[in-house]
């Protein structure tokens, strides 16, 4: 069966989806440039460059929880460099999909200014 993949691939991972309160400070955004990724049984290491000069990060991991579990929030080692995302293992057909599509492929994370709630995505470009 082929699969297309849109012009456009977005896959958030679970996060906290309260709306921003008025006077929250600013947050921050890390991007990584996908280079090279590397399969195993529990997810998917990838390796890649900075995607803008106030990022650091070189490093994500997504790992894939069993249905029925919950999907923990995705976290960031700053001072690693490494981003940690997780996904139920039933989108794991659609990360792989996106992942072999031939597209640039980038990982975000962002923390609000306080740091109470994160989120984490793979994405594809045209």
């Amino acid at each position: 069966m082929a699969y297309q993949t849109p012009s456009v691939s977005v896959i958030n991972a679970p996060a906290d989806r309260q709306p921003a309160a008025p006077g929250r400070l600013p947050g921050t955004l890390e991007v990584l440039h996908v280079r090279r990724t590397k399969v195993d049984q529990l997810g998917i290491s990838m390796e890649g460059i900075p995607g803008s000069r106030s990022s650091k990060v070189r490093k994500a991991r997504i790992t894939f929880v069993p249905l029925g579990e919950s999907v923990p929030k995705p976290m960031l080692d700053s001072e690693g460099g490494r981003m940690e995302m997780f996904y139920p293992e039933q989108e794991r057909d659609d990360v792989m999909i996106l992942l072999r599509s031939g597209k640039e492929r980038l990982c975000y994370f962002w923390k609000d200014g306080k740091g109470d709630r994160v989120r984490a995505w793979l994405m594809a470009t045209n």
